[in-house]
């Protein structure tokens, strides 16, 4: 790493630090805020397709480097359940990783209750990993805050919501929840996992 990626990736850092005390408790609009005001166009948030036509925003749409096909002439079929971790590592983690390259920052809908893994999760904190500064709007929202807000706003909700898949990865890792049942129960059922590796 040269020296000014260095110091910049230093800056960076405390800027997340200093922001995740000074934004602690705050709003999600003055997270946003405070996020669009201090990084412009070199902040993204991920979303597609009806978001494009509804909302002023540039979508990107990102894609793995394979097909699935592709993926399984050279691992061998059905690898997300063989190596759920691998599958989420090369079909999700790596192509986000990718198209976050030109950005300072991304907004994420993470939220602290979702999983004991993002229970530690801040307003902005440092994203050691990309080396870039994570913005976590409605991190200590509930989801009746989410739903509440939905309904003020009209925001759009992808239609699978309504149709029992309150939490939504990939088809092959993604079962319908039965009433009343814990969200993500439906998100690689039955292996224990949690997490694709995208926030963790």
């Amino acid at each position: 790493m040269s020296s000014a990626r260095l110091e910049d990736v230093i800056r960076m850092e405390r800027l997340a630090t200093e922001a995740a005390e000074a934004l602690a408790g705050a709003s999600a609009e003055d997270v946003v805020r405070w996020a669009t005001d201090t990084f412009g166009d070199r902040i993204c948030i991920g979303t597609r397709d009806a978001v494009s036509a509804v909302y002023p925003v540039n979508v990107l749409n990102v894609t793995p480097a394979q097909t699935v096909a592709e993926q399984d002439e050279q691992m061998g079929p059905r690898l997300y359940s063989r190596n759920p971790d691998l599958c989420c590592y090369l079909r999700k983690v790596v192509p986000l990783e990718q198209a976050l390259e030109p950005y300072d920052a991304w907004i994420t809908g993470v939220r602290k209750e979702e999983t004991d893994a993002r229970s530690d999760t801040r307003a902005v904190q440092w994203d050691a990993r990309r080396e870039m500064v994570k913005v976590n709007p409605i991190v200590d929202w509930t989801q009746d805050q989410v739903d509440a807000y939905i309904a003020e706003n009209g925001v759009l909700v992808n239609p699978l919501v309504y149709d029992g898949y309150p939490s939504i990865g990939c088809a092959t890792c993604t079962a319908r929840v039965e009433a009343g049942a814990d969200a993500r129960s439906g998100r690689w059922a039955g292996t224990g996992k949690t997490e694709c590796g995208i926030h963790s």
